[in-house]
């Protein structure tokens, strides 16, 4: 009993207070006393089986759980609009998959307000969008945020041309040359023209194409 008291820093009074109180609640005998020996009965043995094997699937649950915090697994619902899914989003999947195995990934094309509108549903976890399209203030303040990357636009001009072997150029400096715009996307044709306006430098369109090939 000494022992115990020990181990457990309360007195000697306070463990046999505490063995008597469990004896009268179980209505059985937990100890033997003879003399200073103390010896546990049967029920007394049964009755410490138990902790022990709570105790032990305790840290069998502590070590599954800590082994969840070191592997990655599960579904991520990830919405994307085309440019995006084309280019950026088979390049993470693939190396997701090859440091995650556990990990599936489950992705939708869709535009950046369709994103928005399902990531506010719960149809899925991750939206990728463009702020041409759902500007930074309307996004929800509970939502996670993080910049991935910012969008670079290409001037292309003929080999002769001036700024040719330029590496960025301005608007500027090509405010008296024609142009021709990709009007595609009506965010983006918008977003460049504004940016024009404010520079001054807006042109009139000589034509516009629906891609690459066309403007070439």
């Amino acid at each position: 009993m000494a022992a115990v008291a020990e181990a457990l820093y309360v007195s000697q009074s306070a463990v046999s207070k505490q063995i008597s109180l469990l004896e009268e609640e179980l209505g059985i005998s937990l100890i033997e006393r003879t003399g200073r020996v103390v010896t546990m009965t049967l029920a007394g043995q049964r009755l410490v089986e138990r902790p022990e094997s709570i105790i032990r699937e305790i840290e069998s649950a502590r070590a599954d759980i800590a082994e969840l915090r070191s592997t990655i697994s599960g579904e991520v619902r990830v919405a994307a609009f085309p440019s995006v899914a084309a280019t950026v989003i088979p390049t993470v999947a693939r190396h997701l998959c090859e440091n995650h195995p556990n990990l599936t990934i489950q992705f939708e094309e869709m535009e950046p307000a369709e994103s928005m509108a399902a990531l506010r549903s719960w149809q899925t976890d991750v939206a990728i969008i463009d702020d041409l399209y759902v500007p930074k203030d309307a996004i929800d303040p509970n939502f996670e945020t993080i910049f991935l990357m910012e969008d670079v636009f290409n001037v292309m001009v003929s080999k002769g041309h001036k700024l040719a072997e330029r590496p960025t150029v301005r608007l500027g400096e090509i405010k008296d040359d024609r142009w021709a715009l990709d009007t595609l996307s009506d965010a983006y044709t918008r977003m460049i023209t504004n940016a024009c306006k404010a520079a001054g430098t807006l042109q009139e369109l000589r034509s516009d194409y629906r891609d690459g090939s066309g403007g070439l």
